[in-house]
């Protein structure tokens, strides 16, 4: 990556231990940047080919993405599954459909 970068700090799972680290992730000029650079990632990394097989049943994508390697929290895939089937985004998804 040779755009700009944002040092955050992070909750890691190592050995199934957390431990808290500093990372660099990527920065972008806007929410579509980020966006085409996440899809981009995705579709080049052959771990996730597997992952991307399964785009049309968003539970089955979340899980293969983790099953991959694509976060350390072994929780992640559930709690991905609780943000999509939360009430925010139902209310989010509502409002998109009224305006």
């Amino acid at each position: 990556w040779q755009g700009d970068r944002a040092a955050i700090g992070t909750l890691e799972y190592r050995d199934g231990v957390a431990v808290k680290e500093q990372a660099q992730f990527r920065s972008y000029d806007s929410y579509q940047d980020s966006f085409n650079d996440y899809v981009d990632f995705l579709q080049t990394q052959p771990r996730y080919q597997n992952a991307l097989k399964e785009t049309d049943n968003p539970e089955k994508f979340i899980e293969g993405l983790h099953k991959a390697g694509y976060a350390t929290d072994p929780n992640y895939a559930d709690k991905i599954k609780r943000i999509m089937n939360g009430s925010t985004l139902a209310q989010f998804s509502q409002q998109l459909k009224h305006s």
